[in-house]
């Protein structure tokens, strides 16, 4: 699997984190073959609400975007729409994008009453 982590934000916190090993396991409880390809980026409120007015018109900072290679839920995802996904060269599954906002993270930590450790990996 390749899994790519950007930390563009808070990067000496979430590289402690095992978010690598936590991606795996999501991905093969989800049935997701070994050569899956998936993105993840840990940015600022100010770069995720620019994302947010730029892809969903909406206004200010939100947790987190999802980006999917295809429409829908990829589990529902024809076996047409999966081949759309496949990079030709490496015959990877590309999954999509994850933009997490690490400051809206602590706040529903707080909110929720658990750990911001937690509340990342949710």
């Amino acid at each position: 699997m390749d899994i790519q982590i950007n930390y563009d934000y808070r990067k000496e916190d979430l590289e402690k984190l095992p978010l690598h090993e936590l991606t795996q396991f999501v991905l093969a409880r989800e049935d997701k073959p070994f050569n899956t390809e998936v993105s993840i980026s840990f940015v600022t409120d100010e770069a995720i609400a620019e994302l947010n007015e730029r892809y969903r018109h909406k206004e200010g900072p939100t947790d987190v975007l999802s980006f999917p290679m295809i429409g829908g839920m990829l589990k529902d995802a024809t076996p047409a729409e999966l081949l759309g996904c496949v990079d030709p060269e490496t015959g990877a599954l590309e999954l999509g994008d994850l933009v997490i906002c690490v400051d809206r993270a602590k706040e529903q930590a707080a909110e929720y009453g658990h750990s911001v450790r937690r509340e990342l990996g949710y």
